[in-house]
C-alpha cells in the first residue's frame, strides 16, 4: 500500500521509454542489444510490478490494465479468467476493448493484437463454463462459426429422441472439436505462486506441459515475495477453473469422449474406440488421469477388439496413426462439409 503511490508517480517516466519496436515499420527488426532494449525491459518490469502491487491492494481491474500495458499476456489471462467474476469480465472487456476489429500493434512484441487477445480470453472463459450466447460476442467471425458448429453437435448429442448410435457419434464430434478448437475454450492454468494449499491437488500437476512454467520463479508474472491476499484466494475459489480442470482442453475432450462411450453402450466397438482415443489424448502427460479411462475400457468393453487388447497389454493399445483429431479423415471431411477449412 505504501509503495503504490510512488509507483503511480513514477509511471509517467516509464511511459516515455521507447518500446522495443517502432510502429512506423511494417516488419520491425527486434533489437536485442543496446539502450532501447534495456529501456523496454525496465518499462515492462515496472508495469508488471505495478500490476502485482495492484493485486496486493485488491485492485483487479487496475492490475489487468497494467499487465496489458506490460505485454504480460499470461498475467492478463490469470486476472481475467481466474479472478474476475463473469460480470466484471464482461464489463472490463466491453469498456476497454469495445471494437472487435483487431488492429496489429507493432509496438507490442508478445501481444501483437491485444484487442483480439483480450476479447478471446473473455470468450474462452465464458465458453468453457457453457455460456455460449455471451461468449459469442467476444469471438471473431471464424471462431463464431466454430462455436456454432460445436453447439449444434452438442445439441444433437443431448437430444434423447435420436438413436443412441447417432447421439454417440455427435458427442464424439463434440469431443474432437473440443480438442481441435482449443482456443475457444482455453483457460490459463493458475500460477503456482498464486495457489492456496487446498487447491494444489486439483489444479497443479508437476508433469503438466509448458504453460505451467508460470509458477516458476523466473518467468512468473507474480513474484513469490508478494503473496496473494485472502480476497484473491476467495476470488480464485469462486471464479477460477472448474474443479479438476487443468487448463488444457485435452482433459475436457477426454471427458466428452467418455460421455460418447457411455451413450454408445457397453461392449460396443465404437464406444471402446472413443475411450481408447480419449484416454490416449492425456496418457502421455497425465497417466493418472488416463488410468480412469483405461479401467472403464476394460470393465465395460471387455468383449470388443480394443478391450481385449487393452486387457492383455494392461494399458491402452498402441496406435498405428497419430491420435490428434485432424489425422482422422472422417472428422476433417465433417468439418469441411460445414465450412471449416482452416484447422
Amino acid at each position: 500500500t505504501r509503495a503504490l503511490p510512488y509507483l503511480e508517480r513514477a509511471r509517467p517516466y516509464f511511459e516515455t521509454l521507447p518500446r522495443l519496436t517502432s510502429p512506423r515499420e511494417i516488419n520491425p527488426p527486434r533489437r536485442w542489444a543496446g539502450s532501447d532494449w534495456l529501456d523496454e525491459v525496465r518499462r515492462e518490469h515496472f508495469l508488471t510490478d505495478l500490476g502485482v502491487i495492484r493485486l496486493a491492494v485488491d485492485d483487479y481491474a487496475g492490475a489487468a490494465a497494467a499487465f496489458i500495458e506490460a505485454d504480460n499476456r499470461f498475467a492478463v489471462a490469470h486476472v481475467l479468467q481466474n479472478l474476475f467474476s463473469r460480470e466484471e469480465l464482461v464489463t472490463f472487456v466491453r469498456e476497454r476493448f469495445p471494437d472487435p476489429t483487431p488492429e496489429f500493434d507493432h509496438r507490442r512484441v508478445f501481444f501483437g493484437e491485444p484487442r483480439r487477445y483480450v476479447r478471446r480470453l473473455a470468450g474462452a472463459k465464458l465458453a468453457a463454463r457453457g455460456d455460449f450466447d455471451q461468449a459469442r460476442e467476444f469471438f471473431d467471425p471464424e471462431d463464431r462459426r466454430r462455436l456454432a458448429l460445436y453447439r449444434e453437435a452438442l445439441r444433437l448429442a443431448r437430444d434423447e429422441g435420436r438413436p443412441a448410435k447417432e447421439r454417440a457419434e455427435s458427442m464424439w464430434r463434440v469431443a474432437q472439436m473440443r480438442r481441435v478448437f482449443r482456443n475457444l475454450f482455453a483457460v490459463v492454468e493458475v500460477p503456482r505462486t498464486r495457489l492456496p494449499d487446498d487447491l494444489w491437488p486439483a489444479h497443479w500437476r508437476l508433469d503438466a506441459p509448458w504453460p505451467s512454467c508460470l509458477g516458476k520463479p523466473d518467468p512468473s508474472p507474480d513474484p513469490a515475495y508478494l503473496a496473494p491476499t485472502e480476497e484473491e484466494f476467495r476470488r480464485l475459489r469462486r471464479n477460477g477453473p472448474l474443479p479438476g480442470h487443468h487448463g488444457f482442453p485435452r482433459y475436457d475432450a477426454a471427458k466428452l469422449a467418455q460421455a460418447a462411450a457411455e451413450i454408445a453402450g457397453p461392449n460396443s466397438e465404437a464406444g471402446a474406440r472413443y475411450l481408447w482415443v480419449g484416454g490416449s489424448w492425456v496418457k502421455h502427460t497425465d497417466p493418472l488421469s488416463a488410468n480412469r479411462y483405461y479401467r472403464e475400457l476394460v470393465r465395460k468393453f471387455p468383449e470388443t477388439t480394443v478391450g481385449r487388447k487393452a486387457k492383455a497389454r494392461k494399458w491402452f493399445p498402441a496406435m498405428s496413426w497419430p491420435v490428434y483429431p485432424t489425422y482422422d479423415p472422417t472428422f476433417v471431411e465433417y468439418l469441411r462439409e460445414r465450412g471449416i477449412e482452416d484447422l
